[in-house]
């Protein structure tokens, strides 16, 4: 029987990540985190202001820029504008399929089910 340390030796580092690249890349690793599931609920499907998340989280903002910018930088979320006009909103082509709808709060439309969050690649 092989150890799992025995398997991990005889593979090179590159091959077990699944994706390629580094762990910190993979949006599982980067949404494992409650903060950044709470800044991507916060902005959800719209266009939302810096300035109006700044007012949502209020005195906790600080600790909330550095998760902000990891989404930015890991392409999760996108920014336009500059300064007071910075507004903030999701990259929905960087999100697996079906993985949004579990993360926000989807339209009804008169639905009993949700319906599956279609993003062309």
């Amino acid at each position: 029987m092989l150890a799992v340390a025995d398997l991990l030796q005889s593979q090179p580092a590159a091959a077990r990540f699944p994706l390629g690249g580094t762990a910190a890349d993979n949006v599982y690793v980067q949404l494992a985190s409650p903060k950044r599931r709470a800044l991507i609920r916060a902005i959800g499907l719209r266009e939302v202001p810096v300035a109006e998340l700044r007012a949502r989280y209020g005195h906790s903002w600080g600790s909330v820029q550095a998760d902000l910018r990891a989404l930015v930088a890991g392409g999760y979320v996108l920014t336009e504008g500059l300064g007071a006009d910075e507004v903030l909103c999701l990259d929905l082509g960087a999100f697996p399929l079906g993985m949004l709808e579990n993360l926000v709060e989807l339209p009804a439309r008169g639905l009993r089910r949700r319906p599956a969050l279609r993003v062309a690649a």
